[in-house]
């Protein structure tokens, strides 16, 4: 079954130098090569995606964008002209990555004699986000998706739960921040936008099997993204959280492939998913998760945090600097420490934390399960929070352009 298989993953990159060609030392390379060995199947990297630095004719600042800066650009001028959804940079980004398949299947068949017909699809931080696009147009061929950091999905609701939070933007939004989008939040065309780019929009298209990686200290989204998505999505959907680490994923690279292959390789070959469920309580003063597997896993833990604020619910690796916002972001040294569970059966677990003594405390469990052939499948519940309250109230129209924080 692999032999038709093959795993694409999308990552950035710039052209600066159009002429250069990746070599084997590139990181992104040797983590694909690495996975087509151990799988015996096809692995390839779309790079630069999106095609950046890119200056635009319509901007007044003519400025040398990328990343995010090209994003929030696109944003704006939908949102001020939304009979020009051509316009959102996901559309060629999605489109980059359906034309990378078709080059893949024809290179391969042309070189090797062999077809490719199902796909696996990740990527990270916006090419996470082009996964789940890319499986929404394409889900005749891809057949699994592992979209790294960026779950932010049902995106107007989330980012609303997100100013909740922080009382304000990450400093990571400042982009969108400079384009006046987080001003424009309530403004009816936002939700036009989140209509074409938000991969809750083609939840019924998205029925193929999904392994959210998300990280504990991610600087743009928040632990809990989840719980305004996930009661919506069908299909064998995982969540896995990874601590002690941030949007950069820094530190948990190889963690990161082994789990994916586990996951490309248990879909490709049928094999049978984890069965696992659970239930989240929470109160001022204590929370609980039972879980429930009937899959028997081999290792469970639970892993849990405190924030360092007490006025916000705040798990980031950086923030802003509070005494001088123009210095940049400063380190947090949020610590996320495992931690045993109660286990009442090889099949039912649970993980009880009391309120810290200001602030809040986060805590998920983490589940293992042996998968044929010798791999590992490392899958988490949500993230509860004690104690469960989000500390501010939401924003309302021009009010939520808030402030960095």
């Amino acid at each position: 079954m692999m032999a038709e298989s093959g795993y694409m993953k999308i990552v950035g990159g710039n052209n600066n130098n159009p002429d250069s060609v990746p070599d084997e030392t590139d990181d992104d390379i040797m983590l694909s090569g690495m996975m087509a060995e151990r799988t015996g199947s096809v692995t390839a990297v779309l790079k630069q995606v999106p095609n950046q630095y890119i200056i635009f004719a319509a901007d007044p600042k003519q400025a040398k964008r990328d990343e995010d800066a090209i994003i929030a650009f696109t944003w704006r001028h939908f949102i001020d002209d939304p009979t020009k959804p051509e316009w959102l940079l996901r559309l060629p980004m999605t489109k980059a990555a359906v034309k990378a398949m078709d080059a893949i299947s024809a290179f391969v068949l042309d070189v090797a004699k062999r077809p490719v017909t199902r796909f696996c699809v990740g990527g990270e931080s916006k090419r996470g986000w082009t996964t789940w696009t890319t499986a929404a147009v394409d889900s005749k061929r891809v057949k699994c998706i592992t979209p790294i950091v960026m779950d932010e999905l049902n995106m107007v609701k989330n980012l609303h739960h997100h100013f909740r939070a922080y009382g304000g933007w990450t400093f990571e939004f400042d982009d969108y921040y400079e384009e006046y989008v987080t001003r424009d939040l309530d403004n009816p065309n936002t939700q036009l936008l989140a209509d074409i780019v938000d991969p809750i929009s083609y939840k019924d298209r998205l029925t193929m099997p999904k392994l959210i990686i998300s990280t504990g200290s991610d600087e743009f989204f928040l632990p809990d993204d989840s719980y305004y998505y996930l009661n919506q999505l069908s299909g064998p959907t995982y969540l896995s959280m990874l601590p002690n680490t941030d949007h950069s994923c820094d530190g948990k690279e190889v963690d990161i492939l082994h789990n994916v292959e586990s996951f490309y390789i248990s879909t490709m070959k049928g094999y049978s998913f984890p069965e696992v469920s659970w239930v989240l309580n929470s109160s001022s003063a204590e929370g609980t998760i039972n879980v429930v597997s009937p899959s028997k896993p081999s290792l469970v833990r639970a892993w849990y945090a405190v924030t360092k604020s007490s006025k916000r619910r705040d798990f980031r690796r950086y923030k802003l600097n509070e005494t001088d916002p123009t210095s940049g972001p400063v380190l947090q040294d949020i610590l996320w420490v495992f931690d045993g569970v109660t286990k009442h059966s090889d099949t039912q677990f649970s993980a009880t934390y009391t309120a810290p003594p200001s602030g809040w405390l986060a805590f998920f469990v983490e589940l293992s399960f042996p998968v044929p052939g010798g791999s590992v499948m490392v899958v988490t519940t949500e993230t509860n929070f004690v104690p469960p309250d989000l500390p501010f109230p939401d924003c309302k129209g021009l009010e939520c352009m808030g402030n960095l924080v």
